[in-house]
């Protein structure tokens, strides 16, 4: 936890519940560079006040079709190949189910477009 992010967080709550500037401090400490684990900690611990129960927040799972991970499975395979027109060819047809396909270090990462 940032002790600096917590007393001014203090401050500001203790200042007449200034929650509009207790949120403001909470946004920048989200933006702030510090490590992710002390950030989190820091917005958890102003959490404690807040009450939005962020330790419970779950990011929504996301249902993708068998048929567009085997269009993702075979356009991995085609790019393994170089074989980049079927590989671009693989990701129109996943484009045009409405998803993206990012190419990541630790793999393809797909995401709903919401265009189908």
């Amino acid at each position: 936890m940032d002790e600096g992010f917590a007393a001014e967080f203090a401050a500001q709550v203790n200042d007449d519940l200034n929650t509009p500037r207790a949120l403001a401090l909470a946004w920048d400490l989200v933006k702030n560079d510090l490590p992710a684990p002390a950030r989190k900690a820091t917005l958890l611990h102003f959490d404690r006040v807040l009450g939005l129960r962020l330790a419970e927040w779950q990011p929504a799972a996301t249902y993708v079709p068998d048929g567009i991970l085997a269009l993702v499975q075979q356009r991995q395979q085609a790019r393994a190949a170089k074989r980049w027109q079927d590989a671009d060819a693989l990701r129109d047809h996943i484009v045009a189910a409405g998803y993206r396909v990012e190419d990541t270090p630790q793999g393809p990462q797909l995401r709903a477009t919401g265009a189908r």
